[in-house]
């Protein structure tokens, strides 16, 4: 059952940290506007425990360690972008981390490994049973707290996204295929394998005896052909003999086997042949072991992983914070953010925001109809695609097209409510009103002023720092819930950085 842990530790006379330490060094740990004790005061204080409450009960029993110990080891680790083992021996022999997390005494015990590891795993079990990140949820609070202390403004946003890889091998058709029969065949229990044709228990098993990769390096093209064929009637047949009581992992056979082939089940034998690749759509499985990735290729990078959008405020002075973190399969385009990023940073910040700054990427036309009834004004910094030859502007006149080329102006012909037409080069063009509208907003992003060009510019260097202990941007995890719980701790820290730049830059301005 739930129970709160004291709000700080009592000073032991023998063993607090402080005596050992000579002067210099004690008004070091001291220092109010150093990390540590920023820290302490912003995050490891102030997380409130209750909301974890739900993770405890009769059956669980009670927390064995301080709840806001351990959420504080989660952020200090993506924030210093640790392995578990340098967590753990960074708080149990570092004086500033031991600090940071309110462990004024050397005999203050430190959370063991299990404790750290079954915490993480409830955060997880809980988000898959009632889609609540309780993580998220405390990072709000934390964030809304510091807005008001430090006087942070709301009424100017910016947003940026990215693109991260998962901690997935790259592979070809042939290999995930292997890869996720061998994981459905192991989850099998020895009765339900037995359900098999000896033939096909063969199979699988030969399957299994190797990695993927060592199946097929040595095969020609024509046979990885012939691979994959067979093993799409052998999916058929497991998909027939299984069902969702039999395995957990029986969804990914009947995931990979709709993705991956086309079934014809319209004469009396099924039939199964394989889907051309460029029929595979990009948000299929990519690694059994990671099922909520998706491919996407954005401009000259590519990643089979997640989108990660930041938002983030904008103030020209003071101290800015970033406001919300959302995380997405990689195919999740970035206008789909906008409204529910906005409405985040509005409940964090307790304020209406009047302005966003973002790429152009973020316009569609259904984010332009939301910021025109929410009263609220977005700043492109560029626009989707090149221009076409023809530019249309809607005028007291009507609707005049204007040839890029040539300069040459006419008046579009409206011949359906709404539905545009004119003449070019001998042929009909039609617009429509949403071409218009487009067209409006494109000429809006080609004049924006310098000054609030550059409002949106800051949030790519938030990006980078989001991605700083990342390799190529590839993350150490796999699965959305680890994504979620890696980005939530990153930017926690990242604001702690920001308030400790401002306190400092302050207490430097009072002196």
């Amino acid at each position: 059952m739930f129970r709160a842990s004291p709000a700080s530790s009592q000073i032991d006379l023998f063993s607090n940290v402080e005596q050992f330490l000579r002067a210099l060094d004690q008004k070091k740990l001291n220092d109010p506007n150093a990390w540590q004790n920023v820290f302490l005061d912003q995050v490891t204080n102030r997380i409130p425990e209750e909301r974890f409450a739900e993770l405890f009960d009769d059956t669980t029993g009670r927390p064995n360690a301080p709840l806001r110990l351990l959420v504080g080891m989660l952020v200090l680790k993506e924030g210093f972008g640790w392995s578990d083992e340098e967590l753990f021996e960074a708080v149990h022999f570092n004086l500033l981390v031991r600090r940071a997390l309110g462990l004024m005494n050397l005999t203050d015990e430190v959370p063991v490994e299990s404790t750290y590891y079954l915490f993480k795993q409830r955060l997880y079990a809980h988000q898959v049973e009632t889609g609540e990140n309780l993580l998220k949820d405390v990072f709000q609070e934390l964030t809304r707290e510091q807005a008001k202390r430090l006087g942070v403004v709301g009424d100017r946003l910016r947003m940026d996204s990215t693109l991260l890889g998962s901690n997935l091998a790259a592979c070809t058709r042939l290999q995930l295929i292997i890869a996720c029969l061998q994981v459905f065949w192991n989850s099998l229990a020895p009765e339900q394998q037995a359900r098999l044709s000896d033939a096909d228990r063969a199979l699988l098993e030969r399957l299994c005896a190797k990695r993927p990769s060592q199946h097929i390096y040595r095969l020609e093209e024509t046979a990885k052909h012939a691979w994959l064929e067979e093993l799409g009637e052998l999916l058929l047949r497991l998909h027939q003999t299984y069902d969702a009581q039999s395995s957990p992992r029986y969804p990914l056979i009947e995931r990979l086997l709709l993705e991956q082939y086309q079934v014809d089940d319209s004469n009396e034998a099924t039939r199964v042949t394989l889907k051309p690749a460029q029929e595979i759509s990009a948000d299929s499985l990519q690694s059994p072991h990671d099922e909520d990735a998706a491919y996407r290729k954005k401009r000259d990078e590519s990643a089979r992983g997640y989108s990660v959008n930041l938002t983030e405020t904008c103030q020209d002075d003071g101290l800015n914070l970033i406001v919300d973190v959302q995380v997405e399969p990689a195919t999740a385009a970035d206008n789909s953010y906008l409204q529910e990023a906005v409405t985040n940073s509005e409940q964090v910040l307790e304020t209406p925001a009047e302005a966003i700054s973002a790429d152009g990427a973020y316009y569609s036309e259904a984010n332009e109809t939301y910021a025109n009834e929410q009263d609220k004004d977005i700043h492109y910094t560029g626009f989707p695609g090149k221009p076409g030859r023809y530019d249309v502007e809607r005028t007291e006149e009507g609707v005049v097209v204007i040839d890029r080329h040539s300069g040459e102006r006419q008046l579009a012909e409206e011949y359906k409510p709404g539905r545009y037409r004119f003449r070019a080069d001998g042929q009909w063009r039609y617009i429509t009103d949403k071409t218009i509208d487009a067209a409006a907003t494109r000429r809006r992003t080609e004049h924006l002023p310098r000054e609030l060009f550059n409002r949106r510019c800051n949030v790519e260097a938030s990006i980078f720092q989001l991605v700083y202990h990342t390799r190529n941007k590839k993350l150490k995890y796999r699965g959305r819930r680890a994504v979620q719980l890696w980005a939530v701790c990153r930017v926690a820290w990242l604001n702690v950085k920001r308030i400790v730049l401002y306190q400092a830059k302050e207490a430097e301005m009072a002196a």
